[in-house]
């Protein structure tokens, strides 16, 4: 499961406009999420497994944020956590 760190730098990635969706299909996801690197990671579903090109060797704040607003694509599955469940901008704003 996600530090509480992660989520906080998730829910910041959300609410500042970090995330870009490129390209969505009903089996495939493509996102950008600007973290602190200077070029955005690539954030990607594919064949049943979510993928960041960022250095982390855990689940990312950056797979966390997208996972967020891409729920149809993160019930397939997920390689590191329990997918979260889909939440509002108002309970985002809560944590």
């Amino acid at each position: 499961m996600a530090s509480d760190k992660v989520v906080a730098k998730a829910h910041r990635l959300l609410v500042t406009g970090k995330v870009t969706a490129v390209e969505q299909t009903s089996s495939t996801a493509y996102f950008q999420v600007q973290g602190s690197d200077t070029e955005p990671y690539d954030v990607k579903f594919q064949q049943g497994v979510w993928i960041c090109d960022c250095p982390a060797r855990v689940d990312c704040a950056h797979l966390l944020a997208v996972r967020r607003v891409s729920p149809g694509a993160a019930v397939t599955a997920a390689p590191f956590a329990p997918e979260p469940e889909a939440v509002s901008t108002d309970e985002l704003n809560k944590l």
